[in-house]
């Protein structure tokens, strides 16, 4: 049987998911369920200088934090604005 994460959103992800217009929103939908099963999938990366992992969903970036069966996302925005 396989483990599966918790996944949760800080507030401040939850905002920025609310600001991303369809069919974007639901591609990123997508991508967070995918962390329920595995946080570390292909196309993830550890991001320099941090404990964190990204995921990409378009021009879009998912960043979270893994804490045992704990994934925190803490970012969801644009590839331009989200390393800033």
């Amino acid at each position: 049987m396989n483990d599966l994460h918790n996944v949760s959103l800080t507030k401040s992800a939850k905002e920025e998911l609310r600001g991303i217009p369809e069919p974007f929103n639901r591609q990123i939908a997508g991508k967070l369920r995918s962390l329920k099963d595995n946080p570390f999938s292909q196309g993830v990366k550890k991001l320099k200088g941090a404990d964190a992992y990204r995921i990409r969903s378009g021009d879009f970036r998912i960043l979270y934090t893994v804490n045992g069966n704990e994934v925190v996302v803490y970012a969801i925005g644009n590839r331009k604005d989200i390393y800033r």
